[in-house]
């Protein structure tokens, strides 16, 4: 927000500014619903501007300010994955577990390799007590990927497993249009050699609407 206020400032010391410049305040957008619900605000469609333009801060890089040509960013899905299995006093020594199950997922998830993206499962619950098997495993990640169907063959790829899976409907790709690309140069922007595996809804304007990210 505040530097959507920066520009607002910047905007107003101009005289005569030769367009019309809507500064668009968004909610929500780690929920997946904040550009689409601007994209389909009355106000927004009223307006109905030419091109959109969208600035996020970056802090794990140098100062200054990036864009690339085509592919800016991947689509992002969440993907929430159930495993059940045999459960019981470890003594038992069962095979069919709910842990061995995720475990090798996981096993075989980090020896594979994606063309065009990844999976990164980043929590793991798994029973309450040492001596006891649990009956279910809980695995939590996300997806990303550079095209649709990369994205695709990865979700695939993991519906091989005996599991149950939930994906979230997650956000597309983002892409660049190239005559914003080459505006964005002309101000001063880097120019990135590959796209970048975070993921924004603002991906969303960029389906619809000429952008730039």
């Amino acid at each position: 927000m505040s530097m959507v206020c920066g520009v607002s400032e910047r905007l107003n010391q101009e005289n005569n500014f030769p367009v019309n410049v809507l500064l668009v305040f968004q909610s929500s957008e780690e929920t997946g619903a904040g550009a689409l619900n601007i994209l389909n605000d009355p106000v927004f469609l009223r307006i109905c501007p030419d091109q959109v333009i969208g600035i996020h801060c970056y802090p794990m890089d140098d100062t200054g300010f990036y864009v690339r040509k085509g592919i800016m960013c991947a689509s992002g899905r969440e993907v929430k994955v159930v495993f059940t299995g045999e459960s019981g006093h470890c003594a038992l020594q069962l095979k069919n577990t709910a842990m061995k199950k995720c475990t090798d997922l996981l096993y075989d998830l980090h020896r594979k390799g994606f063309k065009e993206g990844f999976i990164s499962m980043n929590v793991l619950k798994c029973g309450s007590s040492c001596n006891q098997v649990a009956s279910t495993a809980y695995a939590e990640g996300t997806i990303r990927a550079l095209s649709s169907n990369s994205e695709k063959q990865m979700m695939n790829w993991l519906q091989r497993y005996d599991a149950s899976f939930v994906f979230s409907s997650g956000y597309p790709v983002l892409r660049n249009a190239s005559s914003l690309v080459e505006c964005a140069l002309h101000c001063g922007a880097k120019l990135l050699d590959s796209p970048m595996f975070i993921c924004d809804d603002f991906a969303y304007y960029a389906q619809c609407i000429p952008s730039v990210y």
